[in-house]
C-alpha cells in the first residue's frame, strides 16, 4: 500500500467512526455505516483454514497465523426516482498486517430505467448469492477483492413485455484494470503481466411464469493487454478479444504471433444452465455448469467437455434448517493430457510444434515441407489408416490425429495462461473458485524436494470436490448458524506434471503423482443482539494429505442506517 493510499484509508476510518459516533436518525433512509473488529488465530503458521478467509471478497489473511482486522463501509443514497437511482459506497479495511490494509471498494452503483450500473470497486457478482453455502462461483466470484471496472447492463432477471413473466433476461457486461499488487509470499511476481485489462459479460435468458423455471447462460471472462515482464506491450484488439477472435495486431509480434490466428487475449468461460423452482412452502435450484478455455468447449453439450459442477439447493420454511446446498465439482479432465497443438520428433530426431500457417500455404511448398520432416512410410501409413490423401487442405486434422504424443488440443489449465503467469488472481486469491491452490499456496505444504514446476500459477487446479452447506436458526432473532464441509481429491496440474503445456515426460517426484484428499470445514455463528449490535464466531479446521489447519475468528459488528 503507497503513503497515499494509506492517508486515505485512514481519513475514511476516521470519517466512518465520526459518523457513527455523531448519527442522527433523520438521515438512516439516506445513508448506511457499518463497521465490524475481529481477531483471527490458526494452528498453522504458514496456511489458514480454507473457508477461514475465503469467498470473503479478499479480506482475510490466507497466510498469517494471528490477524486483527477492521473493517468500514458506508453507503449514501445520491438519488432515487422512479426511473432512475444512484448510491456511493466507499469501504476500507486496515489489519495488524499494515501492508494488506487497503481501500476496499469506492464505489458508485445504481439503475436507470431498467438498466444496472456500476463504477469503481464493489464488492459485487451477479452470481455471489449463495457463495457461502457453495464452494464459490467457477468465473466472477466473492473469493478476491473487487478491481476497478465499470459495468452495464441487467443484473438480475428482468421480464420481457408482452409475455406475461414467461420469457425472462439478464447480461451485462464490465471493463475494468487489475491491480499490479500481489501477495507479498509471492517470489514470482516479477515474472506477471502487468496493468492487464479485464472484460467480463454475461447472458442468460429463463422461462418463467411457473412454479418450474428453467434457464440458461453463458459467462465468459477475458484478459487483454498489458506489459510482459520483458517489456513487450501486448496491444488490445477489443472486438477481437471480446468475441474470442484472432487479431492482426500480433501477425508481427514474435513471441505473440499465436494470438493472430488463435483468440487475441487470455480466455475463461462457463455454461450455466439450471431450473429454479418454487413452492408455497419451499424453493430453490438445481444446476449444471461446465467450465471451458477455447472454442473446443464453446459447445455446451459436448461429450469432450468432462469437467462440469453439478448442485442443488433448497431453501425451506424451517427454523432448524433455513437452507442446504449439495455440489459435486470436478476440474480434474482439463481436455487430457494431451499437448495443446501438434508437438512431436520430425524424422530427423528434431522436436517441434507446429501451430496452423507455420507450414506453405500452398501444395507444392507444404509437399516439400512434409517430406523434410517425415518419411514417406509415415505419410503411407497415415494416408492408409484414414483412406485420404496428406496435402495442404487436411495437413491441420492429420497432425492433430497422428503427430501429437497424445490427444491434441489438451492440458487446458482452468484460470491460467501463459502469457498472464498470474492468472485469474487478485492480492494472490483466485477470482473464480476457491478451490484451487496456487504456488504460493502449495509452497507451504509441498515437502523439499517434491516442489512442482514454476509453469502455472495455479499448480493444484485438477480437483473434484463434493460440498454440502446448511444454515438455520437456532434461537430466533438471535442466534443463527452456518455449516459447509468440502471432501476435494487434488490431481495437481497437467502442466506441471509434465514440466510445461508441450513436455512429453512426467516430472520425478512430482507431489501429485498420486492424488492427495483434503477435507475443508466450518461452523460459524451469529449472535444479534439488537438491530444495530453482533457478534460472530467461526470455526474451520483443514485437514487430510495435504495439511492440517485449525482456526477461530470472533467478532463484534455494528450497523446503522438502512441495509448496505
Amino acid at each position: 500500500m503507497t503513503i497515499k493510499t494509506k492517508k486515505i484509508f485512514a481519513t475514511f476510518i476516521v470519517f466512518c467512526t465520526l459518523t457513527i459516533a455523531n448519527a442522527q436518525s433523520h438521515w438512516c433512509d439516506s445513508i448506511a455505516v457499518s463497521a465490524q473488529l475481529s481477531a483471527s488465530v490458526s494452528s498453522n503458521s504458514k496456511l489458514n483454514p480454507l473457508w477461514l478467509y475465503s469467498n470473503q471478497w479478499g479480506i482475510y489473511t490466507q497466510y498469517q497465523q494471528a490477524e486483527i482486522l477492521a473493517y468500514a463501509k458506508a453507503n449514501i443514497r445520491i438519488a432515487n426516482f422512479k426511473n432512475f437511482n444512484m448510491h456511493l459506497g466507499i469501504g476500507g479495511v486496515g489489519t495488524s498486517e499494515w501492508d494488506r490494509s487497503m481501500l476496499h471498494e469506492a464505489y458508485i452503483a445504481g439503475k436507470a430505467y431498467i438498466f444496472d450500473y456500476t463504477i469503481g470497486m464493489q464488492a459485487h457478482s451477479p452470481f455471489a448469492r449463495y457463495d457461502y453455502l457453495t464452494s464459490g462461483n467457477y468465473l466472477m466470484s466473492s473469493n478476491a477483492r473487487p478491481y476497478p471496472r465499470i459495468g452495464l447492463g441487467i443484473f438480475d432477471y428482468w421480464s420481457l413485455p408482452y409475455t406475461h413473466n414467461w420469457l425472462q433476461i439478464k447480461g451485462a457486461i464490465y471493463v475494468g484494470r487489475l491491480f499490479n499488487e500481489y501477495d507479498a509470499n509471492d517470489e514470482f511476481k516479477c515474472t506477471y503481466t502487468r496493468d492487464v485489462t479485464m472484460s467480463e459479460k454475461f447472458a442468460f435468458v429463463r422461462l418463467g411464469g411457473w412454479i418450474a423455471k428453467p434457464y440458461f447462460g453463458l459467462v465468459h471472462s477475458v484478459m487483454m493487454g498489458g506489459t510482459l515482464p520483458d517489456g513487450v506491450e501486448i496491444p488490445i484488439d477489443f472486438w477481437a478479444s471480446l468475441w474470442g477472435k484472432g487479431s492482426e495486431k500480433f501477425r508481427d509480434i514474435g513471441e505473440l504471433r499465436g494470438e493472430a490466428t488463435n483468440a487475441a487475449g487470455a480466455h475463461q468461460g462457463l455454461w450455466d444452465m439450471g431450473i429454479d423452482f418454487e413452492f408455497d412452502k419451499i424453493k430453490g435450484s438445481v444446476y449444471l455448469q461446465r467450465m471451458f478455455r477455447d472454442n473446443a468447449g464453446t459447445n455446451p453439450f459436448s461429450e469432450f467437455n468432462k469437467d462440469f459442477i453439478l448442485g442443488g439447493r433448497i431453501e425451506l420454511n424451517n427454523r432448524w434448517l433455513s437452507a442446504v446446498n449439495l455440489e459435486y465439482f470436478k476440474t480434474s479432465y482439463q481436455s487430457g493430457s494431451g499437448t495443446p497443438d501438434p508437438i512431436g520428433y520430425d524424422k530427423n530426431g528434431i522436436l517441434m510444434a507446429v501451430y496452423p500457417g507455420d507450414y506453405p500455404s500452398d501444395e507444392e511448398g507444404f509437399q516439400k515441407w512434409l517430406k523434410q520432416h517425415f518419411t514417406a512410410e509415415d505419410i503411407s501409413t497415415w494416408e492408409t489408416e484414414y483412406n485420404a490423401t496428406v496435402d495442404v487442405t487436411t495437413a491441420n486434422w492429420f497432425l492433430r490425429t497422428f503427430w501429437n504424443c497424445g490427444d491434441y488440443g489438451g492440458r487446458k489449465n482452468y484460470l491460467d495462461n501463459g502469457l498472464y503467469r498470474q492468472g485469474w488472481s487478485q492480492g494472490g486469491l483466485s477470482m473464480g473458485t476457491a478451490l484451487f491452490h496456487s504456488k504460493i499456496t502449495s509452497s507451504k505444504y509441498i515437502p523439499d524436494g517434491q516442489t512442482t514446476p514454476d509453469i502455472s500459477f495455479f499448480t493444484n487446479s485438477r480437483v473434484e470436490a463434493v460440498t454440502l452447506g446448511a444454515d438455520g436458526i437456532i434461537i430466533p432473532n438471535k442466534l443463527t448458524y452456518v455449516l459447509k464441509y468440502t471432501a476435494s481429491k487434488n490431481h495437481g496440474s497437467l502442466s506441471e506434471k509434465y514440466n510445461g503445456s508441450f513436455g512429453l515426460t512426467v516430472v520425478e517426484n512430482y507431489f501429485y503423482l498420486t492424488s492427495k484428499m483434503e477435507y475443508y470445514s466450518l461452523l460459524k455463528l451469529n449472535y444479534m443482539h439488537n438491530t444495530q449490535w453482533s457478534g460472530n464466531l467461526s470455526m474451520a479446521y483443514d485437514y487430510g494429505d495435504l495439511y492440517k489447519s485449525f482456526g477461530i475468528r470472533v467478532g463484534v459488528s455494528y450497523k446503522l442506517g438502512r441495509k448496505i
